[in-house]
């Protein structure tokens, strides 16, 4: 067993409850990089504006992390804040992939637009791996 907690706390999470929360946070991740990158290139996107759509992501969300203290909501500011500013980021970095590839403004904004979208899809699928990793470990510590 893993231990989790000081010894006289009885607090431990076995083997194949922590290879559980480890496969729901890689397929998190796979889901959350997967829709990113599909959603600038299901619309037709190149090479370069799904590369800068997944740059401009990493770049709004972590803004987000770090500037999202200034929405008066405690602790969900900087959540919203992320998650907004990486989708944000994702339409950003595609519109301009798309315009330095020579595509025109609107089939720069609908890429931009697909990326958005599966930026945030993605975070919310990953949302979900992590509600389901939360609750592995709940049930692998009372049982």
């Amino acid at each position: 067993c893993l231990w989790f907690a000081p010894i006289e706390k009885g607090v431990h999470i076995f083997w194949p409850a922590f290879i559980a929360i480890l496969l729901a946070a890689a397929l998190g991740e796979l889901l959350e990089f997967i829709a990113g990158a599909l959603g600038a290139s299901r619309k037709g996107g190149s090479k370069r504006g799904t590369a800068l759509a997944m740059g401009g992501s990493i770049c709004g969300a972590l803004v987000g992390l770090f500037f999202g203290n200034l929405i008066p909501i405690p602790i969900v500011g900087p959540v919203v804040a992320s998650l907004l500013l990486g989708a944000s980021g994702a339409f950003g970095g595609a519109i301009l992939g798309e315009r330095w590839a020579g595509k025109n403004w609107d089939d720069s904004i609908e890429v931009g637009n697909a990326a958005f979208w599966g930026r945030l899809l993605g975070t919310v699928g990953k949302a979900v791996c992590g509600t389901i990793a939360a609750a592995i470990f709940l049930i692998g510590i009372w049982f």
